[in-house]
């Protein structure tokens, strides 16, 4: 299953880092996407933040070779 997922069906292993998708803001828009993880209690953005996201992503695997611009 690919793409956007509820956040009710988000694994809930604390610390493991997933994208999120933020709610609605009261101004009708939305941020950007970011990376976030549960701590147990809450969803935290990566820098800590606590946020209530509506929507979650796994994280990309990491690149497979480096790329070094020339």
């Amino acid at each position: 299953m690919a793409g956007w997922r509820p956040i009710a069906t988000a694994p809930r292993e604390i610390g493991r880092p997933l994208l999120l998708f933020p709610r609605l803001k009261a101004t009708g828009s939305v941020s950007t996407v970011f990376e976030g993880y549960w701590d147990g209690n809450d969803w935290r953005s990566a820098g800590g933040m606590v946020c209530h996201p509506t929507a979650w992503m796994p994280m990309p695997a990491p690149p497979l070779t480096l790329v070094t611009p020339k």
